[in-house]
């Protein structure tokens, strides 16, 4: 196994003149070199394990950085890890993708100089934000009307529930 290191010129593993064998890369890129938001300012590692033989490029890739985000409930900025995985497989003819799951497979000419993975790593990297950002799965948020973060302290406010009238006749089926 060979090991090639590479920094934060780009995302690209040269193919040409490869010899068949297995490579291991690691890439340590900034964040704006991917397009990302500013919200990224932690270095995004990528470990990428190339398998090549004469008829295809087998590509594992994993990668790890962090994002500073403000959590939906108690509005909080907080540090949040965040990896993903892909794999792709890279054949010289439409028919070689054999068993492969179509989206992993792409098809390269012979000519083919190098593999530029920057488009494929910042897509993950979006992907892998969580929809429901959360400093902590039991942060309880804030009080909907003083604004107390009840994860540091509680407050006095009496929550007295009120009901939209449209919805009484809904709320009056519950209690027959």
């Amino acid at each position: 196994m060979k090991s090639k290191k590479h920094g934060v010129s780009g995302i690209q593993i040269r193919i040409s003149g490869l010899s068949n064998g297995v490579y291991e890369y690691h890439f340590s890129v900034e964040p704006r070199d991917l397009l990302l938001e500013e919200n990224f300012r932690t270095k995004v590692e990528v470990n990428t394990h190339l398998e090549k033989t004469s008829r295809q490029l087998i590509l594992r890739t994993k990668i790890q950085t962090s994002a500073l985000f403000q959590c939906d409930r108690c509005l909080v900025e907080f540090q949040k890890p965040l990896s993903a995985e892909y794999s792709m497989v890279y054949v010289y003819h439409e028919t070689e993708g054999g068993p492969y799951n179509p989206e992993e497979v792409s098809v390269i000419s012979h000519d083919t100089v190098s593999i530029d993975l920057a488009e494929d790593v910042r897509q993950l990297i979006v992907l892998s934000v969580p929809l429901k950002l959360l400093c902590s799965e039991k942060c309880k948020g804030l009080c909907p009307h003083c604004g107390c973060d009840f994860n540091t302290q509680s407050c006095s406010c009496t929550i007295e529930e009120t009901i939209d009238p449209r919805w009484q006749g809904l709320k009056d089926l519950l209690k027959k």
